[in-house]
């Protein structure tokens, strides 16, 4: 498998980390989304989840998925990453209800 470099992507990102404004890395099915925003922090930093895999199915439901983030993200003192794969699959039952993390705060 070919690997390309994505500095600039990943410059940007780095530059842009922690300004208070989520982001969102899109692309095609096993583009390197992950290995981009993995690059540079702390394992324990990050909080990944693929809500394609049937073992997360119950993730998928937007009020749990909320509650899951926040156990997760308790008590940290430094900055998560929260990596969601395949997002689209946590639609809530009113059809575009946002999912909260902050307060009021949108994902």
């Amino acid at each position: 498998m070919k690997l390309i470099k994505c500095d600039i992507y990943l410059n940007q990102l780095i530059s842009r980390r922690e300004n208070g404004l989520i982001k969102v890395v899109t692309g095609m099915r096993r583009c390197g989304k992950s290995c981009l925003l993995e690059s540079g922090i702390k394992e324990d930093n990050i909080i990944t989840l693929a809500l394609d895999d049937d073992l997360n199915r119950g993730y998928r439901n937007p009020n749990k998925l909320s509650d899951y983030l926040h156990d997760k993200i308790a008590n940290k003192n430094e900055m998560p990453y929260i990596l969601l794969d395949e997002i689209q699959f946590a639609i809530s039952e009113k059809g575009r209800e946002p999912i909260r993390l902050y307060g009021e705060h949108h994902i």
